[in-house]
């Protein structure tokens, strides 16, 4: 977020983020641009992303920035 100069506080639809959660300033830059494309409606913060996750949020990161 603060490397490419993104919009914090961005709306999301994620129905396991509450606003009081840390990262819930974040959430709505992955779903703006397609982070995590397995995960739609339930972003599942307690789960680790894998490699391929990462992989994949980078590449729509950069695809669509």
């Amino acid at each position: 977020t603060l490397t490419f100069d993104l919009e914090e506080n961005l709306s999301y639809s994620y129905k396991d983020v509450k606003a009081t959660d840390w990262f819930s300033k974040y959430v709505g830059i992955a779903e703006k641009y397609d982070l995590f494309v397995d995960r739609e409606s339930m972003l599942s913060p307690d789960e680790e992303l894998t490699r391929g996750e990462v992989a994949i949020a980078i590449y729509e990161f950069l695809l669509n920035r």
